[in-house]
């Protein structure tokens, strides 16, 4: 896994739990990724920070979604969050008879950072605001769809940051 190396001075935002970590923050990058892999963030020693999803073409180059090291960014950790996220609302009481649209989903709100999900009655809008959420995006349909009872689901888009 590629890993992402903070400038000395700039650890301090994600070492208190900012979620992304800005092009500026960054001393070098290690080892190999694409657009939209995950990587791990450490301090100028070595310490782990966090992992998240790489996006090389954004000023936010990683948002990060996890704090624990060794925890995979995979089908079943989208899960667990998005299910989270649809438990929260319910416990809100939502949707009720008065609401009908609402966030469902609200990106490092839910600690899905770069995932926007918005009903609309029984319509789901999804917005992919990364590169590393879009390549996941099969994924993260099937497990909406099966979290969320809904007719229809649309992609909003472009505002994708690669």
């Amino acid at each position: 896994m590629a890993v992402v190396h903070l400038h000395p001075g700039h650890v301090r935002p994600v070492w208190t739990g900012h979620p992304w970590v800005y092009r500026g923050a960054v001393g070098r990058e290690e080892g190999f990724f694409l657009p939209g892999d995950a990587v791990d963030v450490v301090d100028p020693t070595g310490k782990f920070l966090g992992r998240g999803f790489i996006s090389p073409e954004s000023s936010i180059l990683v948002r990060i979604l996890t704090r624990e090291e060794g925890q995979q960014l995979d089908a079943d950790f989208l899960a667990g969050r998005i299910r989270d996220a649809v438990a929260t609302r319910k416990a809100l009481g939502l949707p009720s008879a008065r609401t009908t649209g609402f966030r469902l989903i609200n990106s490092e709100g839910d600690g899905l950072g770069g995932l926007v999900v918005d009903v609309f009655g029984d319509t789901l809008a999804v917005q992919f605001l990364t590169i590393g959420m879009k390549r996941r995006e099969e994924d993260i349909f099937d497990i909406v769809q099966s979290s969320y009872p809904c007719t229809r689901i649309y992609e909003i888009g472009p505002a994708l940051h690669q």
